[in-house]
C-alpha cells in the first residue's frame, strides 16, 4: 500500500503546482474509500487507484479552467521531460523539444504514464478507460514519431566522444 501511495504522490506532482497536491491525493484517497465497494478485482489495485486519481487531476484542471493543462505543464516547460544529463548536446534537446510539441496530447500521455509514472500498457488502458490495443497504438504510434524526428544515437556518441 505504502508503494503505491507513493507512486500516486509521483503521479499527482508531475501534474499539478505543488500547493495542490496534497489536496487531490486526499480527494483521491477518500474517492477510493467511498468506493471501495465497487472494486471489483478484475484489475490490480493499483490501476483501480490510479484511474480514480487520474480523474481528480482532470477535475481540478476543469475547476481551474485549463483543458488538458497536465500533460502541457509537464512537457511545454521542459522541467518534466525526461532528457538525461548525458545527453547534454544542443541537438538533441532541440530535437526532443520538437517531438514533444509534434506528439499528439494522448501519446504524450501515454509516453508520460509509461515511462514517468512506471505503468504497464494495460494499466494505462484502465486508467483512461482506453481499448489495450488503442493505447499500444498511440505508444508505438508515438514511437515512430520520435524515431523520424530524433537524431541517430550512433552518430550523438560518436560526436560526444571525440
Amino acid at each position: 500500500m505504502r508503494n503505491n501511495a507513493l507512486a500516486l504522490r509521483r503521479f499527482v506532482s508531475k501534474r499539478l503546482p505543488a500547493a495542490d497536491v496534497d489536496d487531490v491525493l486526499q480527494d483521491t484517497w477518500l474517492a477510493a474509500w467511498e468506493r471501495v465497494a465497487s472494486f471489483d478485482g478484475d484489475s490490480k489495485f493499483r490501476a483501480w487507484a490510479f484511474s480514480i486519481c487520474h480523474h481528480k487531476v482532470q477535475d481540478y484542471w476543469r475547476r481551474h479552467h485549463s483543458k488538458s493543462a497536465q500533460v502541457r505543464e509537464s512537457f511545454e516547460d521542459g522541467s518534466s521531460t525526461y532528457v538525461p544529463k548525458e545527453f547534454a548536446q544542443v541537438e538533441l534537446r532541440e530535437c526532443l523539444s520538437s517531438f514533444w510539441s509534434a506528439c499528439p496530447s494522448d501519446q504524450r500521455e501515454v509516453l508520460l504514464m509509461y515511462y514517468g509514472d512506471g505503468l504497464t500498457l494495460k494499466e494505462i488502458g484502465e486508467i483512461l478507460g482506453r481499448n489495450l490495443n488503442t493505447v499500444k497504438y498511440q505508444f508505438y504510434r508515438a514511437h515512430d514519431l520520435a524515431a523520424g524526428m530524433l537524431p541517430d544515437s550512433e552518430r550523438l556518441i560518436g560526436e560526444g566522444q571525440s
